[in-house]
């Protein structure tokens, strides 16, 4: 059962990074686009702006759990590296630990804010006018599977000690 659950949770994790990149790709065709019009036609899409900048938010919180789960985040490999085998396990372990407590903060936090938006219905300013609990929802959502993440190396890392 637990293995069912952690493939699917790493399942879930790729598929929102595939959304992250393809939100990549989709920002830069938009800018090339922009360019264009800009340059051929003096008219630049003002819209596009604000679609790249809800991506960049986007992309963060969806490759967040795809990076952590790879170990490719910032780190202080240069102090983990003056350290015995034990005393890192430790260290990563308290890391690990803080990591879940903060990103399990945030996302209550985060979620609170979303249903606040939506319950009262704020829209984003700008071109595009939307609710904007559905562009904030993604903090939340990306940070749930940081927090699940950080529990999966603390509890491997606590299974490798015993």
């Amino acid at each position: 059962m637990l293995n069912k659950t952690n493939h699917l949770i790493d399942l879930i994790i790729d598929f929102m990074s595939l959304i992250g990149r393809f939100l990549l790709v989709a920002i830069t065709i938009l800018v090339f686009v922009d360019i264009v019009t800009l340059k051929l036609f003096d008219y630049s899409l003002s819209w596009i702006f604000e679609v790249n900048e809800y991506s960049l938010l986007f992309i963060t919180f969806l490759g967040a759990a795809f990076v952590l789960r790879r170990d490719e985040h910032i780190k202080l490999d240069l102090v983990l590296n003056l350290l015995s085998n034990k005393q890192r396990r430790i260290v990563e372990i308290v890391n690990s630990f803080i990591g879940m407590i903060i990103s399990l903060i945030v996302t209550i936090g985060g979620f609170i804010a979303v249903i606040n938006l939506y319950e009262r219905n704020v829209l984003t300013e700008g071109v595009i006018s939307m609710p904007r609990y559905l562009i904030v929802m993604i903090i939340p959502i990306g940070l749930l599977f940081v927090t699940i993440h950080f529990f999966r190396i603390m509890a491997q890392k606590l299974k490798n000690t015993a």
